[in-house]
């Protein structure tokens, strides 16, 4: 294993333990501080903290499904074998594969006790709200964002009309 690789690895990894362990504090903390379905404004009505469960994936898809918590690790396991072999070569690449790894790990871990994960951060404005998410949701949210932003910035643009000769993210990717 080379030196640059295991600095890639333990990017990856810090982001990934650093996410579990905040993702972990928080749930305690929202489980220990709130009441089911009670709302604590924050920053007026735009972000608030209320307190619930969700029993499926995202938006509740799937909910009550046995099959959700082996999805999720299937899920888990292959876009991390993916993604390590696609952004090895970036530093950004592995802060991002740590955010996805560690939210969807805190979400497994989470959801192994009941079949539920523990959701407490809204945001919307009145009756227009986002469904209520956690702290790994934003992680895997913000982790994907990174990815995306890598791709296009390490995708060929062209200049004067002839392709950049590089191979960047997005060439890795679609190999």
């Amino acid at each position: 294993m080379t030196r640059r690789f295991g600095r890639k690895i333990g990017v990856t990894s810090t982001a990934a333990a650093l996410t579990v362990l905040g993702a972990y504090l928080a749930r305690r903390w929202a489980e220990r501080g709130l009441d089911y379905g009670e709302t604590v404004p924050l920053a007026g009505d735009l972000f608030r903290l209320t307190l619930g469960e969700n029993p499926g994936v995202a938006f509740g898809l799937l909910g009550g499904s046995p099959l959700v918590p082996w999805l999720s690790a299937l899920a888990l396991v292959v876009f991390a074998l993916y993604l390590a072999r696609s952004l090895r070569d970036s530093r950004a690449g592995g802060v991002s594969l740590g955010l996805i790894l560690g939210g969807g790990l805190a979400n497994l871990l989470d959801r192994l006790g009941d079949g539920r994960v523990t959701d407490y951060l809204d945001v919307g404005l009145g009756s227009w709200r986002w469904p209520t998410f956690n702290l790994p949701d934003a992680a895997i949210t913000v982790g994907v964002f990174l990815v995306v932003w890598l791709l296009w910035r390490d995708a060929p643009h062209s200049t004067t009309g002839k392709e950049k000769n590089s191979r960047g993210l997005f060439e890795r990717l679609l190999r």
